[in-house]
């Protein structure tokens, strides 16, 4: 790679609020933990140059933490799976069991719907009377 370009991109920095609050999400939280309130952390960011509201704050707040708790093996793109994932009966073969399999039976919950009416577009003249 040639040095001149190396060193353009080494200075670069993060210029959208988002990444520029990301790096400093370990310390907002820190900070948090000792009791410090939302509305300070927030005047304290906004002196040193970032424009947010409380409400935009703390939707990057929550969107952290959010991807925060995805990735609990802390590899960068693997998310948790998901609960239901684990309760779904193994695809074997593409063959889909019948509807009387003791397997698909098993997963019917509560008790059996009861009958629909017939329903007649022309209605009941009888009970216009």
């Amino acid at each position: 790679m040639l040095p001149n370009l190396k060193t353009s991109l080494e200075n670069l920095s993060a210029t959208s609020k988002a990444a520029r609050l990301r790096a400093l999400m370990p310390l907002i939280e820190t900070k948090l933990a000792e009791g410090v309130r939302h509305a300070e952390i927030v005047l304290a960011l906004n002196e040193q140059g970032f424009t947010l509201t409380e409400k935009t704050y703390r939707n990057y707040l929550h969107r952290q933490r959010k991807q925060r708790q995805a990735k609990p093996s802390g590899k960068p793109g693997v998310a948790a799976p998901a609960q239901a994932a684990t309760l779904a009966p193994p695809i074997t073969s593409g063959v889909v069991a019948p509807a009387t399999s003791p397997l698909i039976s098993s997963l019917k919950v509560g008790p059996k719907r009861p009958p629909t009416f017939e329903h007649d577009p022309k209605g009941n003249p009888d009970l216009l009377k």
